[in-house]
């Protein structure tokens, strides 16, 4: 229903209303997926995490309500798991990565430059 009406169907492009119910729901199918397959690449090795405390298990991921944390070491390797995890969630799910998130992205490149780190990242 539409307006009170029967309408055709309705094919959602993406996102949702804000304050909509099933908002939560699906960032938690969302969320879950990312999460897992965070922790299958953690236990294959790929993306080991990061030791945050003595006697705790590493820690590669962290959700919260609309942000994610991804943690881990500077390497090129791990670094080209991550896009490709990102790129395929992103992919599947319509997501999209903020681009002003982004920026810090760049800050990161222009500090490594400047500490000549070049060609470490692409």
């Amino acid at each position: 229903m539409v307006n009170g009406r029967l309408a055709d169907f309705l094919l959602a492009t993406r996102g949702l209303r804000q304050g909509c119910p099933l908002s939560p729901f699906l960032y938690i199918l969302m969320a879950n997926s990312l999460s897992r397959k965070l922790i299958l690449e953690k236990q294959n090795g790929n993306i080991p995490g990061t030791i945050i405390m003595k006697g705790i298990a590493p820690v590669n991921h962290a959700l919260f309500a609309d942000d994610s944390l991804f943690l881990e070491g500077a390497s090129p390797r791990i670094a080209n798991s991550f896009r490709t995890i990102l790129k395929k969630y992103c992919s599947i799910f319509g997501a999209l990565i903020s681009e002003r998130k982004r920026a810090v992205q760049h800050a990161i490149d222009r500090v490594a430059s400047d500490l000549g780190f070049n060609g470490y990242a692409d």
